[in-house]
């Protein structure tokens, strides 16, 4: 063993969640399983989306498996994201002819290498608005696109072995593949998939091939009101970081505010801390520059290994 560790041994890449909780903790690592605790219809997806997103977005090969959610969904939120245009729009296919070119230069500028062919496409899409025409050309002329990827892999029976052989295809080619979101745990096919013990071997497998491949794994699970793990408290045993966030509070018009609290429940190699971060709702995107520390510990439901108020031996405050 080296004297001081080297970026080899520990490769650790900012979060995407909150400035904030990587100032004092300093994001999420490889070979990490992080877990996301919420309630049925609070936002898992939305939330794993940003993160698997920001990730690519800082040059990294990213795969998003989304058992739930269609590919068509996890795209127009993508869109949604990079573009600022309302996620509504795109879903609904009620775009403006300004909305599509803002679009398309998005995906553009996040997709693709730049280019003089690009620059003069968007150009011209500008005076014809002739977006047929358009989706033609780029599938003719074909530019280059960036040499990270962001992989969206929509099936709706994905098991422990697809996720491994994915992976295994995604790190052969791809040298930056460092992430996989999986949306959800709870719902990876499996035998007696709702037993708990099998809850267990399902979250123990997805660290295991964190291990396997240098990932940071991420994944979803549900909580129930008290905050605990739905089907299996257990599951949180492989996790190294685990979340529960919950869902703002709707205002007089029935508006969602735009605040989700974030309450750690275990940190492996890290300090427990509560923030508030800002969701734009319109465009589901999260705003890590605007998080916020709280100042109250987190609520004695939702933290993991809690006697008496009092951390477990494996956590580090």
């Amino acid at each position: 063993l080296e004297f001081f560790p080297s970026e080899d041994d520990f490769k650790i890449y900012p979060s995407g969640l909150s400035n904030e909780f990587d100032a004092i903790n300093g994001g999420f690592a490889t070979q990490e399983l992080i877990m996301l605790g919420g309630r049925r219809g609070s936002g898992k997806s939305i939330i794993s989306l940003n993160l698997a997103l920001n990730r690519f977005l800082q040059g990294n090969t990213v795969a998003f498996f989304t058992i739930e959610m269609r590919y068509k969904e996890v795209y127009d939120r993508v869109l949604s994201i990079i573009s600022g245009v309302p996620f509504l729009d795109i879903f609904r296919n009620q775009l403006t002819d300004k909305q599509k070119i803002q679009m398309a230069s998005a995906k553009f500028d996040n997709f693709y290498k730049p280019s003089e062919k690009i620059n003069k496409m968007i150009k011209e899409l500008e005076v014809t608005k002739d977006f047929k025409n358009f989706e033609k050309r780029v599938k003719i002329e074909r530019p280059e696109l960036k040499d990270h990827r962001l992989f969206m892999i929509d099936d709706e029976s994905l098991t422990l072995n697809r996720i491994d052989h994915y992976c295994n295809m995604f790190s052969s080619k791809y040298p930056n593949y460092n992430m996989a979101v999986v949306d959800y745990v709870n719902i990876i096919k499996h035998d007696d998939q709702k037993d708990w013990k099998t809850q267990i071997t399902i979250a123990d497998n997805l660290k295991s091939l964190s291990r396997k491949y240098d990932l940071t794994m991420i994944s979803p699970y549900q909580i129930d009101a008290s905050g605990e793990a739905r089907f299996a408290k257990g599951i949180l045993d492989a996790a190294d970081r685990s979340f529960n966030f919950f869902p703002p509070a709707e205002t007089d018009d029935r508006e969602l505010e735009s605040k989700i609290s974030i309450h750690t429940t275990k940190m492996r190699n890290g300090k427990h801390m509560s923030f508030d971060v800002l969701m734009d709702w319109s465009c589901v995107k999260i705003n890590p520059a605007t998080s916020e520390v709280l100042n109250e510990r987190p609520h004695n439901a939702v933290k993991y290994g809690m006697d008496s108020g009092k951390e477990t031996s494996r956590d580090l405050s």
